[in-house]
Formats: C-alpha cells, sequence, structure tokens
C-alpha cells in the first residue's frame, strides 16, 4: 500500500510538530525522539521516490506517442 504525496506530508508535518515539542527528560524520550527523526527520514525517502516515480511515469506517456510517430514514418 502506498500513501497519497498529500498524506506523506500530512504525517511528516506531524512527526515535525512532535519532535518540536519534545523535551528529553530520560532515556525512553531520547529512544522515542531517535524512532521519530527515524520515522521522518523514512517519510522523506518515500516522498522523494513517489516524485522520482511520477516523472518517469510523466516521461513514458510523453516519449510514447513520439517513439510511435517515428516508427510508423
Amino acid at each position: 500500500m502506498s500513501l497519497s504525496k498529500i498524506s506523506i506530508e500530512l504525517i511528516i508535518d506531524m512527526v515535525e510538530n512532535r519532535l518540536s515539542d519534545m523535551v528529553v527528560t530520560d532515556r525512553e524520550d531520547a529512544k522515542e525522539q531517535m524512532l521519530l527523526k527515524r520515522a521522518l527520514q523514512e517519510l522523506a525517502a518515500m516522498s522523494v521516490n513517489q516524485e522520482r516515480s511520477a516523472r518517469r511515469k510523466a516521461v513514458r506517456r510523453v516519449a510514447a506517442p513520439i517513439l510511435f510517430e517515428q516508427v510508423g514514418a
């Protein structure tokens, strides 16, 4: 299952808000902070991969008719 770009951005905002409000007072808080930072990195990677995939699909849609016209000529 993949998430939409809007969903990913919303979750990134939520994680960033949690991190900015967080006060680390003990080891459990530090562990949670580390997990949230790791989750933020994963979400950012998902967002980048999704954008790359969308660009590739757009290029294929544009390139396919051009190739077909060249072959048919």
